[in-house]
């Protein structure tokens, strides 16, 4: 029991168990007379040391011991007393046995979750060790006591100066440390859960301290020391993703004696606090290759799966905590509004990090489908940020399991998480047609029959639904291949076409996009697209212009393969509808599609007559003349910016012209 190494041992569960029985016989009822004996030893200067060893070692599994000593005012009188000074310890050990009282303190506070009186009285004690003491290792252990009576309700004001500059002291001249840390906790952890109290709770520009005083540099260093982020033998950093069997040359495990996780988490969420309140000055730190805060929050390989397979029932809950920390902080740089040219710099940054395939890793690895929000929204971002992030997360689809990750959460009960996947797959599917086989296998159920996408375009999410209904319009965007499921999952079309009528304007748009892309390849789908034909009527008077350029052009498709329908068209007075928009339209996009409609439908005989009989040639005659573009008199120079004006602001004008001109041509059968 007098042996306490520093680091792990292969005894240690035979330690605690003889620790635990033993506590709990001295502190039975019946034994206190030989445990106040022995204990009386601690005033001993020959029994000093190896008492406090045994005290030590037997709070940190006895929780009754540790409430019997601090109720007997002897002992803690004895402790305080070494601690004072009043026994004379050998030269050798007094670092020793000043660092064991301090732990025998923190550790009663945590065994307890309260503080004892004897505690409470000595806490000025505590915080002048930590402010005054000239010894690293001392200050360290009296952090850490410190921090546990400010948990547990202590109130104390103590400068922030001073105690930034206690803080510095340590993490610029870290002695040898003679004691390992109660219950897992790191030397520097005291420190780290001070810092990150005080940020929380002191009003003022404190993060601006951290910076200025040098203490925030000085610390990612002390952190990405524990985390061993550098390749002792080469002096670089170890890139790494952390993938199961993969060996990374120079990588050791992080050392979670100087730094555990709780402390980890301490300084994540102080990163996220600094960043929140000092983002300009911070957010330049992920523009830097290998910056020291870089290497360190991306850090994953041992870090992550030693903290999920060796710190029992909090792993796992602790390793989600950190990578929900670590997203947030990557995704400030995406919600502030910063230069473009810094924007480009994070986002090579954070590519060359391969940050994506380590997300996606951890989401699939690590993370529950409750904790996804952040984390899928940043993998959004990064997808829409960029091409080579694209190209990223295409290469990760193949080789990790991505389709089951975002299969997983389109059943989430987050309409976020679900939403932003299907805003991923969609830019996807809109980017290349090559990506349809994989997007078509996130939805298409166990059973093959779509059953997923079909509930997320009924969802009660309008977002969803809206979104859901574009991912089928872009699956549809380059072929024809998605005509047959259509044709064959009725309610998968009846959904789309249903959300030609719904309440939420971005709906209305989606659908109209898909029915479009529905009749564009071919007319396979046009005797179910029938019903659809009023629905897009209406919708040539929606308030939205893309809506009414959608709604056109769909309208146009429903003619541009067969005449099967045109007998519906004419009854829906599509062309009188159509022609009022090109014609009328305050937006020149929806002008265009609507001409371009007419120019397809006019390919039909009927439409054609139709178009004829509303005098369409006279009323686009009308549009060309008012669209013609007219040189200006060069006579002046104001005449001459007034040229410049005309032809930068009404570039559209002269699409409308072209495309208006063409029609009238083929109208007359010029074409």
């Amino acid at each position: 029991m007098v042996n306490l190494p520093l680091t792990a041992d292969d005894a240690v569960d035979g330690r605690r168990k003889i620790g635990h029985y033993l506590g709990d016989k001295m502190a039975c009822k019946g034994n206190e007379k030989q445990t106040d004996e022995f204990f009386m030893l601690l005033r001993h200067p020959l029994f000093c040391t190896n008492v406090l060893k045994i005290m030590y070692a037997c709070c940190q599994v006895s929780t009754t011991l540790c409430s019997y000593i601090s109720n007997q005012v002897q002992h803690m009188d004895s402790l305080m007393g070494i601690l004072m000074g009043k026994v004379e310890i050998q030269d050798m050990e007094v670092n020793s046995v000043i660092e064991m009282i301090l732990h025998i303190y923190s550790t009663i506070v945590i065994q307890l979750q309260t503080m004892p009186t004897a505690i409470t009285d000595a806490a000025s004690v505590m915080i002048s060790i930590f402010l005054e003491s000239t010894i690293a290792s001392h200050t360290a252990a009296a952090a850490l006591v410190f921090s546990q009576m400010i948990y547990c309700g202590l109130t104390v004001e103590v400068q922030p100066e001073e105690m930034l500059q206690a803080c510095l002291a340590v993490f610029t001249d870290l002695q040898q440390i003679c004691v390992r840390c109660p219950f897992d906790y790191g030397v520097l952890d005291g420190l780290l859960l001070l810092l990150c109290e005080m940020l929380a709770q002191t009003e003022g520009p404190v993060a601006q301290m951290y910076i200025e005083t040098g203490i925030w540099g000085t610390l990612w260093h002390r952190v990405a020391q524990a985390l061993q982020v550098i390749n002792l033998e080469t002096d670089t950093p170890i890139h790494d993703i952390d993938q199961d069997g993969e060996n990374v040359v120079g990588f050791n495990p992080p050392d979670w004696t100087l730094v555990s996780p709780q402390g980890l988490m301490a300084v994540l969420q102080m990163a996220v606090t600094v960043f929140t309140k000092e983002t300009n000055q911070c957010i330049p730190n992920l523009a830097v290759p290998d910056s020291i805060i870089l290497l360190t929050v991306l850090y994953f390989k041992g870090n992550l799966s030693s903290v999920y397979n060796g710190f029992h029932c909090d792993g796992p809950q602790l390793t989600a905590d950190m990578i929900l920390e670590v997203t947030q902080l990557c995704c400030f740089p995406f919600a502030v509004d910063i230069a473009e040219e810094l924007l480009h710099q994070v986002q090579q940054c954070l590519f060359n990090a391969s940050l994506l395939p380590r997300l996606i890793f951890c989401c699939t690895k690590y993370l529950k489908n409750e904790q996804l929000e952040i984390p899928i929204n940043l993998m959004l971002r990064l997808v829409l940020g960029s091409q080579q992030f694209l190209k990223q997360f295409c290469k990760c689809v193949k080789e990790q399991k991505t389709v089951s990750l975002l299969s997983q959460c389109t059943q989430s009960t987050s309409s976020t998480v679900v939403s932003d996947v299907v805003s991923i797959c969609s830019h996807l599917v809109r980017m290349s047609p090559q990506h349809a086989p994989f997007v078509k296998s996130v939805f298409h159920g166990s059973k093959g029959d779509y059953d997923p996408l079909l509930k997320l375009i009924k969802h009660n999410s309008a977002t969803v639904r809206s979104r859901a209904c574009s991912l089928v319009g872009n699956l549809m965007k380059h072929n024809s291949h998605m005509y047959g499921v259509l044709k064959q999952r009725e309610k998968l079309l009846n959904g789309l076409i249903a959300g030609l009528k719904d309440e939420d304007p971005n709906v209305r748009k989606g659908s109209s996009y898909a029915i479009g892309n529905a009749a564009y390849h071919n007319g396979d789908l046009y005797v179910k697209l029938k019903p659809c034909i009023p629905l897009l009527v209406e919708l040539l008077r929606d308030p939205v212009s893309k809506t009414k350029a959608n709604a056109a052009s769909a309208c146009g498709n429903l003619g541009a393969h067969s005449n099967v329908l045109c007998l519906e068209l004419k009854k829906q007075k599509i062309i009188p509808r159509l022609l009022d928009l090109a014609c009328h339209d305050q937006n020149q996009g929806v002008q265009v599609n609507a001409i371009l409609a007419l120019r397809t439908l006019s390919q039909q005989d009927e439409l054609k007559k139709e178009m004829m009989n509303q005098k369409a040639v006279d009323k686009l005659n009308a549009i060309s003349v008012a669209t013609t573009p007219r040189p200006l008199s060069r006579s002046s120079k104001t005449q001459s910016l007034l040229i410049n004006s005309f032809h930068s602001n009404n570039g559209s004008s002269s699409v409308v012209y072209s495309h208006c001109s063409k029609l009238v041509r083929m109208l007359q059968g010029k074409g």
